[in-house]
């Protein structure tokens, strides 16, 4: 008689995959919160990639913009600017890499609370369609290397859904790490937010490992 097969151990149920994936996720931790006072601004290097996203990965001649996320989110009716500085302020201005300006592959801790006047912009725009228009027009255009590389623009529509706009500096994080960076200020009707959200099948993986250890 052959020999009985072997059986292939049962992975995790895919909620508790996903609450392991959120645990063990290594960006969330390299984007902790940072301790810095005055005189005592910690600072911390940039990976490789994040300074072969601040460096260019393209020769001068070529032209080609810099490596900037941006994202449009939209509203029937964009939430109020204050809203938004106060979420910001609280959730995400506490992670280095978004209080912090990059001097040298360094990221170096502005000192005193957020600058919402550079941060946050708001504008009013025609309609739904003036969005993307703007979009395109600002997508290429450099952050100011004097800043924590980010900004916030509110885009309210006199006709059609208004939006805002987020452009975030390559070098801070890429996709899977700003999700993590974000989760705090989304929220879904019905169940966990990452329930809702197809995860690369590595991080779940590496996710069965760890509820497995």
């Amino acid at each position: 008689r052959p020999p009985p097969r072997p059986r292939t151990p049962r992975a995790p149920s895919r909620p508790r995959a996903l609450a392991a994936a959120a645990r063990a996720e290594p960006t969330a931790r390299r984007m902790a919160p940072s301790r810095r006072g005055a005189g005592n601004a910690r600072r911390r290097k940039l990976s490789p990639v994040g300074a072969s996203w601040m460096r260019g990965l393209y020769p001068d001649e070529m032209a080609v913009p810099e490596a900037t996320i941006t994202a449009v989110a939209y509203y029937d009716t964009a939430p109020a600017r204050e809203v938004l500085v106060d979420l910001f302020s609280r959730t995400l201005w506490p992670l280095y890499r978004f209080s912090s300006t990059v001097v040298d592959n360094n990221f170096v801790p502005v000192e005193g609370p957020m600058d919402a006047s550079y941060h946050f912009a708001e504008r009013e725009v025609g309609k739904e369609a003036d969005i993307e228009a703007y979009v395109q027009e600002v997508m290429a255009k450099p952050l100011d290397k004097t800043k924590p590389l980010w900004t916030v623009t509110i885009l309210r529509a006199r006709q059609g859904r208004s939006a805002f706009v987020i452009r975030i500096h390559h070098a801070l994080s890429d996709g899977l790490g700003l999700l993590f960076a974000f989760l705090p200020l989304m929220e879904c009707e019905d169940g966990e937010v990452l329930q809702k959200i197809p995860l690369p099948a590595a991080l779940l993986g590496r996710a069965a490992r760890t509820a497995a250890a």
